[in-house]
């Protein structure tokens, strides 16, 4: 006990003699600035407490300065980071549905705004105006258009407004010879290194590139390709719901089947039930009428002049593989996903499944109803900002 209290006094004792040395010191560094400044020993002796303040400050700001002009010379440089830009290919069945030509709208609002480029661009149906369409809503942007892939095999097609795009906006270089879907994949694949392939008709194409063989293009197959070159796979498919089978499985069920299989990469799946509900095009139709390729398309489109748009099946889908997990979207955990031979999607939990399921990212007491409006909104307003601007030029 004697011994501890002998060590106390010794640590306090140490303690007193450092600090009545450091005053000390301080005392004698003030002293000296203020006469080299011409001060008097009068005015000094009436400063004291002050003389001991800046005893002590100029030195400590004299180190500050020193350790600053140091690092600067010496110190480990770190490199700027640069932002990283999302490389999306899109596949596509523009010409049976307007919600494909605003998923591209969102997607060209992304590449503006968002560090999000489009690589490439497939086209997954036989409808003979689907590409020209295409680089018609660029070339009235007065942008190129990406490369453009056309179908593997024919693929059931119904066009509502391709046709009237190409009529009013197509020049002769709109029908233009386009190479296979596969070769346009596997190339922007061999040119990115992190992308996202983004799918909203049939899986034709896609299951298509999955068995594709090494070529001139890569030596790698399909499936390394893919592993190697992309993140994740977003499709607009599957009706988790209502037990049916949804239109982009329907149409090509085996190919569903290949993509879902075979995939070495995550799948994230916008189901119908998300996008149904989800109105956009209005503010489109009102703002513009026929006069950009866009608007036509919904003006064109049966119904949606009663319904005030169109259901957003795709542009929801395209909102996800922009920006991921968000305030509109979210994704489930990880679930195994089933196509049966009749086109069927079932989902069910599974611990470290590749497959998950995309749904509305809810605010505090909003109604269901709600979230797809914001939704909609939100891309509604991206729809119009592109035209605006282009306008605004």
């Amino acid at each position: 006990m004697k011994n501890k209290r002998n060590k106390k006094f010794g640590a306090a004792f140490g303690e007193a003699i450092a600090e009545i040395i450091l005053t000390l010191l301080a005392a004698a560094i003030g002293f000296g600035i203020f006469k080299l400044f011409g001060a008097s020993d009068d005015f000094i002796g009436r400063n004291s407490d002050l003389m001991i303040l800046v005893g002590l400050f100029i030195p400590a700001l004299a180190l500050a300065a020193l350790i600053v002009i140091l690092m600067k010379f010496f110190g480990e440089k770190k490199p700027k980071k640069k932002e990283k830009t999302l490389d999306i290919i899109f596949d596509t069945d523009i010409g049976s549905d307007c919600d494909d030509m605003m998923a591209l709208a969102y997607l060209v609002y992304a590449k503006r705004n968002l560090s999000v480029d489009i690589k490439a661009i497939t086209h997954s149906n036989s409808c003979p105006e689907g590409i020209p369409a295409m680089r018609a809503f660029f070339r009235h942007l007065d942008k190129a258009a990406p490369p453009i892939g056309k179908p593997e095999c024919d693929i059931e097609y119904h066009d509502k407004y391709a046709k009237a795009v190409t009529e009013k906006f197509a020049n002769e270089e709109c029908y233009a010879a386009a190479d296979s879907a596969v070769s346009v994949m596997r190339r922007a694949l061999l040119e990115s290194t992190d992308a996202v392939i983004l799918g909203i008709g049939p899986m034709t194409n896609i299951a298509a590139l999955l068995d594709s063989a090494p070529d001139e293009i890569s030596p790698l197959d399909g499936i390394s390709l893919v592993r190697e070159r992309c993140r994740k796979i977003v499709l607009m498919a599957g009706d988790f719901t209502s037990g049916k089978p949804e239109w982009n499985v329907k149409l090509d069920i085996p190919a569903m089947q290949t993509v879902v299989n075979k995939s070495p990469v995550p799948i994230a799946f916008l189901p119908f039930e998300v996008g149904y509900g989800m109105i956009t095009g209005k503010p489109i139709m009102d703002e513009f009428g026929e006069d950009n390729p866009l608007s036509l398309s919904f003006m064109r489109f049966p119904g949606t002049d009663k319904l005030g748009g169109r259901h957003s099946w795709d542009p929801a889908a395209a909102v996800y593989a922009a920006l991921g997990d968000s305030e509109y979207l979210t994704e489930s955990e990880p679930q195994r996903v089933t196509v049966t031979d009749e086109g069927v999607t079932v989902a069910a939990p599974e611990r470290g499944g590749m497959h998950t399921v995309i749904s509305l990212r809810m605010r505090e007491g909003e109604s269901e109803a709600d979230a797809k409006a914001r939704v909609a909104a939100y891309i509604d307003g991206c729809a119009v900002e592109i035209y605006n601007k282009q306008s605004n030029k």
